[in-house]
């Protein structure tokens, strides 16, 4: 992304000591397969057909485009930032906002003089003021000033959403994993050369894991079994859009 020079009239920053951070809450869900033996059920090519694992439902903020302007800085002089369109996370509160972040990879935040003022582990994103709902483009490169973003003092430069932004946050939900127990799926995805395609998905917060798994379609009135990862089902027909399937 290329900055642009956009003038900034109003200079704000938040410069404070020790500002209290608490986490945010998320609501937490398991899912445990039902697999009553018997029951005939249907599946579309692309659905998953097995969930097994725990979960946190985080409310976040999908971006529609990205964006790429400018903040007032160090004494009022602007400076670029950028965020490629991604899905902004909350990340910490306090007692006003809600800040909700980018991935590191995503964003850009640059001096025409200094080169990057960002470090790993500080964050570029929208903060939300709970009150009132205001949002305000963020840059918190505290650590990229006094070395920890957790020091006795923060730099947050901040300035309000426009409208010639051009960029909508659409509030979504997405699904956090965690980090030691993986989070396991079955999908079904077809067939192909008269085998039934599966994939087994393993997630955690730290990796995904994917493999295909094919299984020979049985001749003409004779059903197929299907074994995976401890699941067995019966798989009774076959069409161009999905199948018919009994767990055993």
């Amino acid at each position: 992304m290329r900055y642009t020079s956009v003038a900034v009239l109003i200079c704000s920053i938040t410069l404070t000591a020790c500002i209290a951070h608490h986490p945010v809450s998320h609501e937490s869900k398991t899912m445990v397969p039902e697999k009553t033996s018997g029951v005939i059920r249907e599946a579309d090519i692309g659905e998953v057909i097995y969930e097994e694992g725990s979960y946190d439902v985080i409310k976040a903020f999908e971006m529609s485009d990205d964006i790429e302007s400018t903040m007032p800085g160090s004494m009022g002089f602007p400076f670029g930032f950028a965020i490629r369109r991604t899905i902004l996370k909350p990340d910490y509160q306090t007692d006003t906002y809600i800040y909700y972040a980018a991935p590191y990879e995503d964003v850009l935040a640059s001096h025409t003089l200094l080169g990057s003022v960002i470090d790993e582990g500080d964050t570029v994103g929208i903060r939300i003021e709970k009150k009132s709902g205001k949002q305000q483009w963020y840059v918190d490169n505290s650590k990229h000033n006094h070395g920890s973003s957790s020091g006795s003092y923060q730099t947050i430069w901040h300035r309000d959403k426009r409208d010639d932004d051009r960029v909508s946050l659409k509030e979504v939900e997405v699904r956090e994993y965690r980090s030691l127990i993986p989070f396991k799926q079955i999908t079904y995805e077809g067939s192909h050369d008269n085998n039934l395609l599966f994939i087994y998905t393993a997630l955690t917060a730290k990796f995904e894991k994917e493999r295909e798994y094919r299984f020979k379609i049985k001749s003409h009135n004779q059903d197929t079994i299907v074994s995976l990862k401890g699941n067995t089902m019966r798989v009774i027909a076959v069409t161009d859009t999905g199948i018919r399937y009994s767990w055993l």
